[in-house]
């Protein structure tokens, strides 16, 4: 299994034989998994040591916290995006204005390693390893760990009996689970995960996908970026102009 870091920008999640777009928040380190043992298995329950992911950022955090996240993401993509528009000063200065939006569907455990990952000093190409480093220790809420049994209860069959442990896994030579993408949000998202990705909700046809677990993955990934503010316009590259409906011989449709 292999993690692709959706970025700020347009990227893909390779899932199964698909490639599924990342748009719209963009912070997320998502990752598919496969079948094997975990150097680091899921914990399971809340009350385990470690530390607690899916609370956002709450209104007496520092005023500097989110900045401090929004800045790391943005300066990062200046670095090291693909494309012009997404390294400008005119996206990076329309990415700050929704900085509180960012941070509030990031879990603590994400911002913090945000803030330690997203450095100068750290690759562009090895972004997925910090995270994953420092996300190793992060343990699931109870939220979490309802999307955890949610997912198994209703693609446990196919995914097969070690759901559970696997679900939250982070290995650097297998993979990260099926639920890392999970482990990066607030309560807020997860539940929202849960309610529209789980048991009945889950339609994976509707999503284009044509396994239980890639639909999962789809609708998880959907749920995650609609949960904040998309990109502003100046982050893409401007649309090609309109021929006027100029056909080939020189007339108009």
């Amino acid at each position: 299994m292999q993690c692709d870091r959706a970025g700020l920008n347009m990227r893909f999640l390779k899932i199964g034989s698909a490639l599924v777009p990342i748009l719209g928040l963009g912070f997320v380190v998502a990752c598919s998994s496969s079948k094997g043992s975990s150097s680091a298995s899921a914990p399971s329950t809340a009350g385990d040591a470690g530390v607690a992911s899916g609370d956002s950022a709450a209104p007496g955090d520092p005023p500097t916290a989110s900045a401090a996240v929004c800045g790391a993401l943005i300066a990062f993509d200046q670095r090291c995006s693909d494309t012009a528009e997404m390294r400008s000063k005119a996206c990076g200065d329309g990415r700050k204005t929704t900085c509180d939006a960012w941070t509030n569907t990031m879990g603590s455990a994400y911002r913090a390693a945000v803030t330690a990952c997203y450095t100068g000093t750290v690759g562009c190409n090895d972004i997925d390893a910090c995270m994953s480093e420092k996300l190793t220790p992060t343990q699931p809420t109870a939220a979490m760990l309802k999307v955890r049994d949610d997912y198994c209860a209703t693609c446990g069959t196919e995914v097969g009996a070690s759901c559970h442990d696997d679900f939250y896994k982070i290995s650097k030579d297998e993979g990260n689970g099926d639920g890392f993408l999970v482990l990066q949000v607030s309560d807020a998202v997860a539940a929202a995960i849960d309610a529209k990705c789980t048991g009945s909700a889950l339609h994976p046809a509707d999503l284009g996908a044509t396994t239980c677990r890639d639909g999962f993955l789809y609708c998880a990934t959907n749920e995650q970026q609609n949960a904040g503010p998309g990109l502003p316009d100046s982050c893409f590259a401007p649309a090609p102009p309109d021929d006027g409906g100029t056909t080939d011989d020189g007339g108009t449709d």
